[in-house]
């Protein structure tokens, strides 16, 4: 089978991905645009580049990709995706600095980038949060099923789904079902995440502010509490 192709990695997605990631990189289509049509402007643009997309791209997509391809399927994120490139990932790295689990949790609070993984004599035992593709102990009061099938670190939870009703994007019923939801969901332990002050009691004093890995939007660097009106 022939090496993926930005085109040929595309047409594997299916039209609501498709539709998604032209969002994402702002780009404008019809609400009608058929599949055809997505990929052929996806393939076309210069912002939407192929390294581009293949970075936002879920695990469980980049070893679609690879499947369809020939190639092997197995690995973490890091490596599909460079598989999917045609890239080799570096076979020597400087080691970078191994960081401690949270003396609290028995875990590390913010998790770790690859590079940090790949230094632990735990890597094997680390599970990649295919949302934000950082590496997590496999502690189930790090991880939340939601969305289907999904589970995704309870950050990526917090940040998707209380982000949104923090910064606007939804308001009035939305929003209070939005809340609803946040505040009963449970982590994958079966014990609560407790809304944004449970999270945060849990999560903030591991949480290294000044280096926080998970963007603007982070609800633990972050001291904003839900809106009143929602």
């Amino acid at each position: 089978m022939p090496t993926p192709t930005k085109r040929s990695a595309l047409e594997v997605l299916h039209r609501e991905r498709l539709a998604a990631l032209a969002r994402r990189f702002e780009i404008e289509l019809r609400a009608s645009a058929s599949k055809a049509k997505i990929v052929e402007v996806l393939a076309r643009s210069r912002v939407a580049s192929f390294p581009a997309i293949v970075g936002v791209l879920l695990r469980g997509e980049l070893a679609e990709i690879c499947r369809r391809h020939g190639l092997a399927v197995r690995g973490r994120k890091g490596a599909l995706a460079a598989r999917v490139l045609g890239q080799e990932l570096a076979a020597t790295q400087p080691a970078p600095k191994v960081m401690p689990a949270g003396p609290q949790l028995g875990f590390s609070t913010d998790g770790y980038t690859e590079e940090e993984a790949r230094a632990r004599p735990d890597f094997d035992e680390l599970v990649e949060c295919e949302a934000c593709g950082r590496y997590f102990e496999n502690d189930p009061r790090l991880w939340v099923g939601w969305s289907g099938a999904s589970i995704t670190c309870v950050h990526c939870f917090m940040g998707m789904n209380a982000g949104i009703v923090l910064d606007g994007t939804v308001d009035g019923d939305e929003a209070a079902d939005l809340i609803e939801f946040v505040e009963e969901k449970e982590d994958e332990s079966t014990d609560p995440i407790g809304g944004l002050a449970g999270y945060r009691q849990r999560f903030r004093p591991g949480h290294d502010r000044k280096r926080c890995p998970f963007g603007s939007l982070c609800v633990l660097c972050s001291d904003v509490d839900w809106p009143s009106s929602a």
